[in-house]
């Protein structure tokens, strides 16, 4: 179950890199990823840019589509309409945003199970045009633990299992998420 629980959470190509981005003032080029999982039912990922100017400021944007648009800054990975999320300000040199899966800032980025969706972060720099773009990501989400409502559901009927075989199996499913969820942030 805690193995099935897992291709649930991610899953085999739920997420990938595309496009390319030019390296900024930090002499590196700025990578966009994501912790947490890509479960509409756990609703915890969390969107992060890596290799920025040290506490810039800069925002996520979020299509249906890929694309490869070159701009002054970069490349822009994604294609017409995108949406823009809050600006915010990075932490050391990584920006990060909790993208709210269930609560969209607007009806037209609702994301559901299935959906494919394009991220990719702009920022402020102060080497060569004012503002850089990190590569895209590419994610596809699922439904969620669907399993592990399941599995909760199959363990709390069953009458004949005792209660330490289903605290150990929980402990065990929890065990596996958070180290999947820590695997994941290194």
């Amino acid at each position: 179950i805690v193995a099935a629980f897992e291709v649930e959470r991610l899953g085999p190509g739920h997420f990938e890199h595309e496009c390319t981005s030019q390296p900024n003032s930090t002499g590196l080029a700025g990578t966009v990823d994501f912790v947490g999982s890509t479960s509409l039912g756990l609703d915890d990922l969390i969107l992060s840019a890596d290799n920025l100017p040290a506490f810039t400021f800069g925002l996520f944007i979020q299509s249906r589509d890929a694309g490869q648009f070159q701009l002054p800054g970069g490349i822009l990975c994604v294609q017409q309409p995108f949406y823009r999320l809050p600006v915010e300000q990075a932490a050391g040199n990584r920006l990060t945003h909790r993208l709210r899966i269930t609560s969209p800032p607007t009806l037209n980025q609702q994301i559901f199970a299935g959906s494919t969706w394009h991220f990719q972060a702009w920022y402020r720099d102060g080497l060569g045009h004012g503002s850089t773009l990190t590569d895209g990501l590419e994610v596809t989400f699922n439904k969620g633990p669907a399993l592990l409502e399941t599995a909760s559901a199959a363990l709390s009927s069953a009458k004949t299992a005792p209660h330490s075989v289903r605290t150990t199996l929980w402990t065990l499913v929890r065990a596996s998420a958070a180290s999947s969820e820590a695997g994941r942030a290194a």
